[in-house]
């Protein structure tokens, strides 16, 4: 124990001569020390603690076994927050009070576990809309992935969807600017998230009438009736090239609208017929025969005609260059169809002098 003691020395010699000295020795006290807050586990980079010592002044010191860990406040505190994964680090306080004498007090974390690293797989970096679907998934890059992810997904900043699973099938439907974040805990509470972003850019804006009717003679304007579109190009089947065109002959008009700065594209299509109430005497001194035809289709007008064109659904002419068909001096026209390697479906006959479309089933 700590305080004075007197001491007595005693020495005799082989003469019996004795002589004695005493001496007074002070025992100095030792100020035992400890410090609360170590955990016995961690997660790298996102536990903390605050130790706490049970002295605050004088010369006194924590220390860690890796430095890299500890923040010394040098008030008897001290901030631990492992970087790393680990076992078994030790950690130290120590003190000297005023009398010089020191006592160290020592605790030992068993175990810093590692923070889960988080991967997203299946997501693109930009979308058109109306795309297919996208299943994403979440992986660890460290570990095995043992439980589901929250998935929490915004678009244009304003809350989408959430949901708690291991995948997630994203549909962009909706044009906008997503942003999807993955929050992933693992079986030892060590969690993590990840951010990852996308676009959905929007279709090219594309007015168009499934069908419309027309008299003979007449010409309409289709499409968009305002101004083309900014950064799109248009292409229709009868070659314009801007958002509207002119037509005035029943077909099948396709139009592909393509945003030169997104890659996003629509194609629509639009059918023009003629008034089934027009020029219905003249329609019925045309026939068609046989119709559905397996190869060969007779044509019979009640006058000759040079102006007779056999398109498909997409409008095309069946023959190369798209030279109209010519009748003999009777009206007839006769035209094997397998001549022109033609798939099985429908075909329509345009016959410039009277207006008539027609269909042919092969």
């Amino acid at each position: 124990a700590d305080g004075p003691y007197p001491f007595e020395g005693i020495v005799a010699n082989d003469n019996g001569c004795a002589d004695t000295t005493t001496f007074d020795v002070i025992i100095k006290e030792v100020t035992y020390v400890n410090f609360t807050g170590l955990e016995s586990e961690y997660c790298e980079n996102q536990d903390a603690s605050t130790l706490l010592a049970n002295v605050s002044s004088g010369i006194l010191s924590f220390s860690c076994e890796v430095a890299d860990y500890l923040v010394d406040n040098g008030d008897g505190t001290a901030i631990l927050a492992p970087t790393m994964a680990d076992r078994d680090v030790t950690v130290m306080f120590s003190f000297t009070n005023g009398f010089g004498c020191t006592d160290t007090y020592t605790e030992s974390v068993d175990t810093i576990y590692p923070k889960p690293v988080l991967q997203l797989s299946g997501l693109l970096p930009a979308y058109c809309e109306l795309d297919s679907a996208s299943l994403l998934s979440l992986s660890l890059l460290n570990q095995p992935i043992s439980d589901s992810s929250i998935y929490t997904i915004d678009t244009n900043g304003v809350f989408f969807d959430m949901v708690t699973d291991s995948e997630y099938t994203f549909d962009p439907i909706i044009p906008g600017s997503y942003s999807i974040e993955n929050m992933y805990t693992d079986v030892n509470g060590c969690f993590n998230t990840i951010i990852n972003t996308t676009v959905v850019n929007p279709l090219p804006s594309v007015e168009v009438d499934s069908l419309l009717i027309i008299d003979v003679g007449n010409e309409i304007e289709i499409g968009n009736l305002g101004p083309d579109e900014t950064n799109v190009i248009y292409e229709w089947s009868n070659g314009d090239q801007s958002s509207s065109t002119f037509v005035s002959q029943p077909g099948i008009y396709f139009i592909t609208a393509t945003n030169d700065t997104t890659g996003c594209s629509l194609i629509d299509s639009l059918i023009l017929q003629y008034d089934e109430n027009y020029n219905t005497v003249d329609l019925e001194s045309i026939s068609i025969f046989p119709n559905p035809t397996s190869d060969i289709v007779s044509i019979k007008l009640s006058s000759p005609s040079q102006n007779i064109s056999i398109v498909n659904t997409s409008g095309d002419p069946i023959n190369e260059g798209g030279t109209p068909f010519v009748t003999d001096e009777s009206g007839l026209l006769e035209l094997n169809l397998l001549d022109f390697n033609l798939n099985q479906g429908y075909y329509y006959i345009i016959i410039q002098d009277i207006g008539a479309f027609l269909l042919i089933k092969l």
